[in-house]
């Protein structure tokens, strides 16, 4: 099923994190809000201690970052391409092909993928599952693809041997977007000794809780990649922000701590949405990521959840009035977590 693309390319994207929005709807102050709209951890890697000449002198050339990068990713150090962010190699990567082509592009995930492709002219077709992309990708029908693995805010895994077949048909790339892929089984970078087409979005945002530091990883030994470099302006990266998440990187005993108690988190989620939906509203389903929980159906449903909350401060992402498919996604809370069963509590009994 082919469906239209649901964003013009005048339309900005919706995003999670938008409290000026929650303020100038229901009031309060920035301190006064919980913020469970974005999906990234609670818990943000410690940064260490930056030496001030970090920021006093331009910065070098990020190749201790890279090497981090490729260690932690398992890669090649020369696949490893630094962005500040990888929102940024979202925007520049469509812009970076010769001429017009068609892209498929999920239905439903992060928006800025088919506005970035619309924007450089590119056609979109939408698809929903594997089966058809797969269908896109058999009848020829498109030249790129991207994939979002695991998808936000679908929770959708596709098994990493189905899209390397897939990325082999295709006549163009596929650009997979791993955001949430730190807490996932297998990864794509298996296959880019394989997949020339293949490029991969990693980001230490979500999983270090370090969205703020700006800094993304684009993986490939595609031409395009060497192309983006080209773009990326001198000391576009920030000197302190990449010895944070480098550091990062590295430090594995972190990791391991980080995993086990957003494992824990996430099971403790799931055991409190079930609730939810057991007691008000068994219409919908709940669907668990390791870093967020979404909540898909009824479209009154939701709101009605997500305007409770709103009402005791706390911000969730509901879907756009554009977006074909109802949905509300929530982060965990970390040591809010018993303001937010609360507040949870008091929405299920009014």
């Amino acid at each position: 099923m082919v469906i239209p693309s649901i964003n013009s390319q005048s339309e900005l994207p919706a995003h999670g994190g938008d409290l000026d929005r929650a303020i100038t709807q229901y009031g309060g102050q920035m301190t006064d809000w919980l913020d469970l709209s974005t999906g990234i951890s609670p818990w943000p890697y410690p940064p260490p201690d930056v030496e001030a000449t970090l920021w006093q002198h331009l910065p070098q050339a990020p190749n201790t970052l890279c090497q981090a990068a490729a260690r932690y990713y398992g890669c090649e150090e020369l696949y490893v391409v630094v962005s500040p962010g990888s929102q940024l190699a979202i925007r520049l990567l469509p812009t970076l092909l010769p001429k017009p082509t068609t892209v498929a592009i999920p239905l439903i995930g992060y928006q800025e993928h088919g506005y970035a492709w619309q924007r450089a002219g590119h056609q979109t077709l939408h698809y929903q599952g594997l089966a058809e992309l797969n269908a896109l990708v058999g009848n020829k029908q498109v030249e790129h693809a991207v994939v979002i693995n695991p998808n936000n805010p679908t929770t959708e895994y596709y098994p990493t041997v189905a899209l390397s077949d897939l990325a082999r048909r295709l006549s163009g790339v596929m650009l997979v977007d791993e955001a949430f892929a730190d807490m996932a089984t297998a990864s794509m970078v298996e296959y880019l000794d394989t997949n020339e087409n293949l490029i991969i979005l990693r980001s230490p945002g979500k999983f270090f809780g370090l969205a703020g530091a700006r800094v993304g990883f684009l993986l490939s030994r595609n031409q395009l990649a060497d192309q983006l470099k080209t773009l990326l302006m001198p000391w576009s990266l920030s000197a302190p922000a990449c010895h944070v998440v480098e550091s990062a990187l590295r430090d594995s005993d972190w990791q391991a701590m980080q995993k086990q108690r957003i494992q824990q988190a996430s099971q403790k989620m799931v055991q409190l949405l079930s609730v939810v939906v057991k007691r008000r509203q068994p219409d919908l389903e709940l669907r668990p990521q390791a870093l967020f929980c979404s909540l898909f159906g009824s479209k009154e449903s939701l709101h009605e959840l997500h305007q409770g909350l709103a009402e005791r401060k706390i911000w969730t992402r509901l879907n756009t009035p554009q977006e074909p498919v109802s949905w509300l996604r929530i982060g965990l809370p970390g040591s809010a977590q018993s303001r937010f069963e609360a507040a949870l509590d008091s929405v299920i009994k009014q």
